[in-house]
Formats: C-alpha cells, sequence, structure tokens
C-alpha cells in the first residue's frame, strides 16, 4: 500500500511544483508537462497502472480511490478552473497513461497515434495530449519530484 500512496503522493507534490506561481490554464499547462516528465520515470507509470487493475482488493481500492482523489483536488485547487476543465485534465491524463503504457512515444503507428490524440498529434503526441495548449517542453527527463 505504501508504494501506490507514495505514487499518488509524487504526483500530487509534482502537481504543486508545476502549478506554483500560476493560475488557471497556465497552471494546468505547467502541471500537465509536469505529468508528463513523471511519465518518462517507467515505474510511476507501471505502479499508477498497477493499482486502478488491483483495485478489486479492498486495500488497494482504497488507497487507489484516495489517491486519485487527492489528485483531482490538487488540480481544482492550484489551477481554479471549473469542474468540466478537471474532468478534462483528468480524463485526459489517464488516456496519456494508458497511451504511455502502449509505448505510443517508441514505436506506435502514426494511425493509431492520431486515433487517439487526434490530428495534432505531430511529433510529440504524448505532450500534445497532455495539455489543450499547444507549448514547449522537454519532457525526456524523468522527474525527480521530491520536496
Amino acid at each position: 500500500m505504501a508504494v501506490v500512496q507514495r505514487a499518488f503522493a509524487r504526483c500530487a507534490e509534482t502537481f504543486e511544483a508545476a502549478a506554483q506561481g500560476h493560475t488557471g490554464q497556465d497552471a494546468k499547462h505547467a502541471m500537465g508537462t509536469a505529468y508528463m516528465e513523471l511519465l518518462g520515470d517507467r515505474t510511476f507509470l507501471q505502479v499508477q497502472m498497477q493499482a486502478y487493475a488491483a483495485c478489486s482488493d479492498p486495500d488497494v481500492r482504497a488507497a487507489t480511490r484516495a489517491g486519485f482523489s487527492r489528485q483531482w483536488d490538487e488540480a481544482a485547487v492550484l489551477t481554479g478552473l471549473p469542474d468540466a476543465a478537471i474532468h478534462e485534465f483528468i480524463a485526459m491524463g489517464m488516456l496519456v497513461n494508458v497511451a504511455a503504457a502502449m509505448g505510443v512515444r517508441l514505436d506506435c503507428p502514426d494511425d493509431l497515434s492520431r486515433r487517439l490524440l487526434g490530428e495534432k498529434a505531430g511529433d510529440d503526441p504524448i505532450a500534445t495530449l497532455a495539455c489543450t495548449a499547444p507549448a514547449a517542453h522537454d519532457d525526456h527527463h524523468p522527474a525527480s519530484s521530491r520536496r
């Protein structure tokens, strides 16, 4: 349980650090960019995906729900955006998780990238998916989201 809790805490901490000094869409974009960096840590992604898959266990389910709820609350508080924007942000994050788990960056056929990510997939489909606003960022380094 501690590993699951730490993975969700790391995500919330990453959101907090990224949003510092930003509000609204700028905060959302900064958080999306930081999340992409977190996904560079394959273990982080695998722990999160395994937590969802293992929710048939009541203890894992409780820890996963609490962590997911914290992520949602952090996104809402840090951005100040309406519920619909937070829903979109979290939903896109889940699609990013699935795309990353399938190795979209590694060897995904272009047609699948476009189906997953839309016409804007371009050279960096994961980054395009993460944020609705375009941005330049370096998503090739794992985040070390430590306080």
